[in-house]
């Protein structure tokens, strides 16, 4: 990842977008992690069609067009952060 700036230019508020994907993290996720610790892991997963399905249904019902792999980024970091994992 890069060097991270929210909308703003800043690092408070919301969170901070990864300039490379568009990405949006909390701020605290980050915190003074260097460059290495955020270095991105590839995660393969096979879906089944009823996945497929529904997270293509989600894509659809966004205002922006986004990836298949942002959303699934997107629900994960939503998901984990709602249970406390992060």
């Amino acid at each position: 990842m890069m060097d991270m700036h929210n909308e703003a230019g800043g690092s408070e508020g919301l969170g901070r977008t990864d300039p490379a994907t568009g990405d949006v993290y909390p701020a605290e996720w980050l915190g003074s992690a260097s460059a290495a610790d955020r270095k991105r892991f590839l995660v393969g997963v096979h879906l089944t069609a009823r996945q497929l399905a529904a997270l293509e249904k989600y894509r659809a019902s966004l205002d922006d067009e986004v990836s298949r792999p942002q959303a699934i980024r997107s629900i994960l970091s939503s998901w984990l952060r709602q249970n406390g994992h992060v």
